[in-house]
């Protein structure tokens, strides 16, 4: 739970972003706040995430004002991370300067990080896409035979199958059920496409490893 509500007194949309990471309803105050929220739902490195999630007081010209950031995201393998999803067009406001430095001083003091994530870096190519649509089979029910049986397959491929080759030679029978694992298991990183570059489908080529 957020230290406060979400908002749209700026006419922004608000939610409730069903995520897959904490098995939590995450709010968010506009499109791109949810965006960024599937983003960690998709990264290894995230172990956890919150939105709204506390509230820094600073001062200007002797007045004391509060600014509560998006997200903050956790790691076992990183700083704490704090992060402000803010469109580029607003980045460099007076007011948005000095809540950033005002979050950027609190996370010195903690040994975390602050970033500001805007649609140049949450949008760009066809990443975001992909991870939308691989994430429609993340809760999918996990077959460990079928699994077994894909990365059978794979090793003793000659070369990178498609996601349709793959199923058709993993599970003949069942080629849906196939497509299903193999697009969960790309979600979880058991398996890799490529995801910047094209739209992912049956003719994405599938690794093993990590790029």
């Amino acid at each position: 739970m957020g230290v406060r509500k979400p908002s749209n007194r700026g006419k922004n949309i608000i939610g409730y972003h069903s995520a897959i990471k904490t098995g939590k309803m995450e709010a968010y105050e506009s499109t791109l706040e949810c965006d960024f929220l599937f983003t960690l739902d998709f990264d290894p490195l995230v172990k956890n995430y919150y939105t709204q999630p506390l509230t820094i007081e600073y001062q200007h010209m002797g007045k004391r004002y509060k600014y509560t950031p998006d997200v903050l995201a956790e790691s076992d393998y990183q700083p704490t991370l704090l992060v402000e999803c803010k469109p580029q067009r607003l980045v460099k406001r007076e007011i948005n300067i000095r809540k950033f430095n005002a979050a950027n001083d609190y996370c010195l003091e903690r040994g975390w990080q602050f970033k500001v994530v805007t649609e140049q870096e949450i949008r760009q190519g066809f990443r975001l896409k992909n991870i939308k649509m691989l994430a429609r089979y993340a809760r999918s029910e996990l077959d460990s035979a079928v699994r077994d049986l894909i990365w059978e397959t794979l090793l003793t491929a000659d070369s990178p199958p498609t996601v349709l080759e793959l199923a058709t030679n993993a599970i003949p029978d069942n080629l849906n059920m196939g497509i299903v694992q193999i697009y969960r298991m790309i979600f979880n990183h058991e398996l890799c496409v490529e995801l910047d570059e094209n739209l992912v489908s049956v003719n994405s080529s599938v690794l093993l490893e990590i790029r």
